[in-house]
């Protein structure tokens, strides 16, 4: 009798730790998402926000993510962060000083990563994701039909002043207070439904129409790694999505969606590893453009490309090897930003771990390799988006649910399937 007490009650206490654990993680998700808006109402309402009011609320939203880390603390982790911890260590002491950027940008994907992989429960996942595309769809359903209204509440141009990432005379459309992208210029034009949407870019909760096109991205990722027996959910994820590229008139999020669906077609089983070369395609692809097109200019796909190529060709051993601090913040130039502020090796030792993270089914084998190719082409024609938190807080936090939790860890071994996948069981 005592036994069953001690069992019920047991029981209980785990599902109280459970709730609790569950709501710090959507308090993590959702306020990932939603603090640079809360942030932009503060801002326009309340009082100025600060870059150090901004950092602490990235540490709120980052401790939230701490209880369910430490819950369980895979060797694999403590590894892959021993040995990006001596990395950073190792580069401060080569330039003279410590990268906190860096250091902010390489937590974020080890952070939700774990506390993702410490969740590990799908179906809650995407109940999370649900919400929270629904918020994000009904703010850009506002901002699209409201938007006087909507710009009263969310000044973002004086938003962005405020933290010091725009100049007030960078504002080239008169009395604008979205983003400087949140409007095309009329001599480029909106590519998606210009008739219904006009020249302007909707960002919902994200302020910018870039992040909300590469969050859609990630859900179409999502909701393209589910399988059959839960291809409702998927294509409700997918069309929620290409309703966002659409609302966002994002032009990667075009691109990256149709070649996510060729994918989905086209590769089974094993063959979803060609997805890891994909960064060593883009990089090559960056090199190439660099060398054979030296003139291509413009804010426009190639004119990014050639960039990129460009200054990492003119990249010093120092600025490969990343013991040379950066003079430039290489900031559409994604393989140069990542390639200079953590160096070559590290870059390639944390792909290494990425590729071989043991997965628990074929969804999650689907999911990082469509991961790949998003990290491959954003790294292309943005530098710094890739660590933005409003977007990657969910995109690692997904992974990690998808991977195993058979034996000590991440990196532990996993029975084997026929064809060489490695799967482990929930």
């Amino acid at each position: 009798m005592m036994d069953a007490v001690h069992d019920l009650a047991a029981t209980q206490q785990e599902a109280r730790v459970s709730r609790t654990m569950t709501a710090l993680m959507f308090f993590a998700l959702m306020g990932s998402v939603m603090y640079q808006a809360v942030l932009c109402l503060v801002s326009t309402k309340l009082h100025p926000v600060t870059p150090t009011l901004f950092a602490a609320t990235e540490l709120v939203i980052f401790a939230a993510c701490i209880p369910l880390a430490m819950r369980r603390i895979p060797p694999g982790v403590v590894l892959v962060v021993a040995v990006i911890a001596a990395n950073q260590c190792v580069l401060a002491l080569m330039r003279g000083q410590v990268d906190f950027k860096a250091v902010r940008d390489i937590a974020i994907p080890i952070l939700f990563l774990w506390a993702g992989m410490n969740f590990s429960n799908v179906r809650s996942a995407d109940r999370m994701i649900a919400m929270i595309v629904a918020v994000v769809i009904a703010v850009g359903l506002f901002e699209l039909l409201f938007l006087d209204t909507f710009t009263e509440y969310f000044n973002i141009y004086a938003y962005y002043v405020n933290l010091g990432r725009l100049t007030e005379s960078a504002d080239f459309v008169n009395e604008s207070r979205l983003q400087l992208n949140g409007v095309r210029p009329d001599e480029i034009g909106r590519t998606i439904l210009p008739m219904v949407f006009g020249s302007h870019r909707v960002s919902s909760v994200f302020l910018e129409p870039v992040s909300l096109g590469n969050f859609a991205v990630i859900i179409a990722a999502w909701g393209l790694s589910k399988g059959r027996d839960e291809a409702r959910t998927g294509t409700l994820f997918f069309i929620a999505a290409c309703v966002l590229i659409a609302m966002a008139d994002s032009r990667y999020g075009l691109v990256a969606v149709a070649l996510l669906v060729v994918m989905r077609f086209m590769l089974a089983g094993v063959e979803h590893a060609l997805a890891y070369t994909f960064p060593f395609i883009a990089l090559a692809g960056n090199l190439a453009i660099g060398a054979l097109m030296p003139e291509a200019s413009g804010d426009n796909f190639m004119g990014r490309l050639a960039w990129s190529g460009k200054a990492l060709l003119d990249f010093s051993a120092g600025l490969v090897a990343g013991w040379e601090q950066p003079m430039n913040t290489f900031g559409d130039m994604g393989y140069a930003y990542v390639i200079s502020r953590f160096g070559l090796l590290a870059c390639l030792f944390v792909w290494f771990c990425f590729c071989f993270l043991r997965m628990a089914d074929e969804r999650g084998v689907r999911y990082r390799a469509y991961l790949s190719l998003y990290l491959s082409l954003i790294l292309c024609v943005s530098g710094q988006s890739l660590f933005a938190l409003k977007t990657a807080g969910i995109t690692w936090f997904l992974l990690g649910c998808c991977m195993a939790r058979e034996g000590v860890g991440a990196f532990a071994r996993q029975p084997r399937r026929p064809d060489g996948l490695a799967f482990g069981a929930h």
